[in-house]
Formats: C-alpha cells, sequence, structure tokens
C-alpha cells in the first residue's frame, strides 16, 4: 500500500502529465553543460525544475504544485530558493519518477540514455520475434521500474510484472512509477538478483549497474574489479530461472582491453555449461569515456555498450559462446 509520501508523488506526477509535460533525460555531463550555459541559472519552467533540477524562487511557483511538492517531500532547501530531489522523464508513453541531477546519493535512483538503449533494444526484439508473448516477465534491478513497466507496455497480453532490486528507496519508487502509469499486474519484490523469485519467468530483463564506482553507489557499482560480476550473476541464475522458450534481455556495458571484451571472456565458461545460447552485440563502442581518465579503466582502450540475448539453443544453432548479434537494426555490420 502506498504511503502518503507515494500518493503526493503519484499526484504530482498526474499533474505534469495533464499538463503535457515531456522531458528527456541526457547524459550527466551533457545535463551539466546545458545548465552552466548563461540564463539557466533559475527554473523558469515545470520542465527546469522536473527535467533539468535547476533551483527556483517560492514565488515563481503556483501554490497548488508547491503544496503537493511538499507533501511528497521533494522540496530541498538551496539558500533562499527551493529544488526538487525528483526529476520527471518521459519514456515512450509513460512518465517516470527517478532521482534529481546530481546523482550523488547512496540511493539514488537511475535513470537515463542507457534506460532509453535499453528499452528501444527490448522493443526491437518484439519487433523481430511477434509471436513472442511472455506471460510472467522479471525485471531485475528494476530501480525506477521502467524497463519493466515499458516492456508491459509493449504487450498486447498485459503480462505479469515482477519488479526485483536490492535497494529499499529503488522500490519504493518503482511502486510510484507503476501506479502513476496504471500498468496493472505488477509486483514489486526486495531480491538479490532472482534468489527471492522462485517462480519461473518467461522473460527476463535487466540494464544492471556496470562500472566500478568508487562510491559504490548502488545504481552504479556492478561489482568486481571490472564492473561485471552482478552481469555475470544475473546471466547464471536465469538460464535457471527460464520456462521453456523463456529468454533473458540484458543491456549493459564491457571494458575492452587491449581489445578483448572482458565480459564477453567472463560469460563463455558460464554459457558453455548449460544448453543455451548467448547472442551478443556491441550496441555502442565507447560510452563514459570520462572513466578512462580513472582505475580501472586507465587501462582499457574503451568502455562498449552491449546487447544480450539469452535463449534455449537453436537446433541449428551451437549452444554456448557469445556470438554477434543485431538487435534489429540497432548496429551496422553485424
Amino acid at each position: 500500500m502506498a504511503d502518503q509520501r507515494q500518493e503526493a508523488l503519484i499526484g504530482l506526477g498526474r499533474m505534469l502529465k495533464s499538463a503535457g509535460y515531456r522531458f528527456t533525460t541526457c547524459a550527466p555531463l551533457s545535463h551539466e553543460i546545458v545548465n552552466q550555459r548563461p540564463g539557466n541559472e533559475l527554473a523558469a519552467s515545470p520542465t527546469d525544475i522536473f527535467g533539468w533540477s535547476r533551483p527556483f524562487a517560492q514565488e515563481a511557483v503556483a501554490g497548488a504544485l508547491l503544496e503537493v511538492m511538499d507533501a511528497a517531500g521533494v522540496l530541498e532547501p538551496q539558500g533562499s530558493l527551493l529544488k526538487s530531489t525528483v526529476r520527471f522523464s518521459t519514456l515512450g508513453p509513460l512518465l517516470l519518477a527517478h532521482s534529481a541531477f546530481p546523482t550523488t546519493r547512496q540511493d539514488s535512483v537511475f535513470f537515463g540514455p542507457d534506460t532509453y538503449r535499453t528499452c528501444r533494444a527490448i522493443q526491437a526484439e518484439f519487433l523481430r520475434d511477434r509471436k513472442f508473448l511472455p506471460d510472467v516477465i522479471v525485471d531485475v534491478g528494476a530501480g525506477a521500474g521502467a524497463v519493466g513497466l515499458y516492456a508491459a507496455s509493449l504487450l498486447p497480453n498485459r503480462p505479469r510484472v515482477i519488479l526485483t532490486d536490492i535497494s529499499a528507496a529503488l522500490l519504493w519508487m518503482s511502486e510510484v512509477n507503476t501506479r502513476l502509469n496504471d500498468i496493472a499486474a505488477v509486483e514489486i519484490r526486495h531480491s538479490d538478483i532472482l534468489d527471492n523469485v522462485p517462480e519461473a519467468a518467461d522473460l527476463i530483463l535487466s540494464n544492471p549497474p556496470f562500472l566500478v564506482d568508487r562510491s559504490g553507489r548502488t545504481y552504479r557499482d556492478g561489482g568486481g574489479p571490472w564492473g561485471t560480476d552482478i552481469a555475470c550473476r544475473i546471466v547464471a541464475q536465469a538460464s535457471a530461472s527460464l520456462n521453456q522458450g523463456g529468454r533473458l534481455m540484458l543491456y549493459t556495458g564491457t571494458p575492452i582491453v587491449e581489445g578483448a571484451d572482458i565480459l564477453a571472456r567472463m560469460l563463455d565458461p558460464i554459457v558453455d555449461r548449460n544448453a543455451w545460447s548467448l547472442d551478443y552485440a556491441e550496441v555502442d563502442p565507447d560510452i563514459f569515456p570520462e572513466e578512462l581518465f580513472r582505475e580501472p579503466y586507465s587501462k582499457a582502450d574503451r568502455i562498449a555498450a552491449v546487447f544480450m540475448v539469452l535463449a534455449q539453443a537453436r537446433k541449428d544453432s551451437a549452444a554456448g559462446r557469445a556470438r554477434p548479434h543485431d538487435p534489429g537494426g540497432f548496429i551496422d555490420g553485424a
């Protein structure tokens, strides 16, 4: 059951929806650059407040909106000004609440370009195989719930959706976004990967953290020396948790070191142990270039974004080993 703060935040989102609010969240560096431009110091519109996370004067906001923000607990003093601790971003038909910029807190709720890339790749998979209509979807590390809720919005069969995360703060936001977007048959569940999901799934989705984060932020730190441990755990557990004909669709990042894909090397023995195939594609060759200044990525050539689909091996294809895959024209030359 939603608490009073959740009810107020849902109401705030509905107010923005009814006003036609839209915002696309960009990369943190782009966000910082835009906010530093002359004239962007103070918020002058709902997009400035709830998209660009700019401070605003109390008198610049309508009283009803300010009251709802106060009830939702999203007002933060900035000297004589105020700032929203929450952003709202649009994703297809959805409006989703997540953490304000900058996301420096340990329990920050992530939403950004990787979310859009993940959802675009999943949509391409659905378009490529329109007969694949999963009844049970599990979103592992759901965060704001964007990936699981977006997948459900694309399917005509109204699947049951289980949104999981290890963070209570993130699950709280998942519940807000589920109700804000009126997505039916959604369950919010605390779970470390799939440990608390005993039922089998037709589709497991994930956009897990994949960097080594010095601050250890939940939404960002992928574990292990290269940030790839969580992705490997998801693949290992998914192979034992999927129904006949089920699939895992996972978007993540991998360091390329001296031309070698670290994650692909780690996944090979995991996939080889199971009668599954792993289609694996590099969908963006160079993300987070600023990380190359820091350890351990100062030893890497680049960080690549990858999208993979784990499924039962086809009769005409050998099981195991990551094979190049083109998710619906996402990359050229695959």
